[in-house]
């Protein structure tokens, strides 16, 4: 596993590497606040997703890593077998999730408002992570509802 200690910050020398490294300290955990993480480098992404996940977790903190695509999946077959709530309130238990690849692949208002549940209702208690590529102004050919 390659770590922030590792990564080459003169390839990318538009990412601001004191602020990579500050959030590598993990006080967002505490502060329990959200981090969109945008960057066309899936190298660095890639890198420091998997970083601060494992920071995280010998920090002891319970993380749960996932794809957009595969959240959506999960809470779309929980709603499908009305155990929507069990599911999300499971979400809610760590102190950190990492969803990756936000807005990669289209979907319906539907599967975005379960989306957006799980995320809102960390708001303000717990930690959360999001990595993209793709610009905010982009984001509603994702999320068909503006609002979301």
């Amino acid at each position: 596993m390659k770590t922030l200690e590792e990564f080459a910050f003169s390839d990318a020398p538009h990412i601001p590497a004191s602020l990579v490294r500050n959030l590598a300290e993990g006080g967002y955990l505490s502060r329990s606040e959200p981090i969109i993480f945008l960057a066309t480098q899936e190298r660095a992404r890639r890198t420091w997703r998997r970083d601060w996940r494992w920071r995280a977790c010998r920090q002891r903190k319970p993380v749960r890593f996932t794809t957009a695509a595969q959240l959506v999946n999960e809470l779309t077959e929980a709603k499908n077998k009305s155990e929507l709530n069990r599911v999300t309130n499971r979400w809610t238990r760590y102190e950190l999730i990492v969803i990756d690849e936000m807005a990669y692949v289209a979907m319906p208002e539907a599967a975005a408002e379960l989306l957006f549940q799980i995320i809102a209702g960390r708001a303000e208690r717990a930690a959360v992570i999001v990595t993209t590529n793709l610009p905010f102004s982009e984001w509603t050919t994702m999320f068909p509802n503006a609002r979301l």
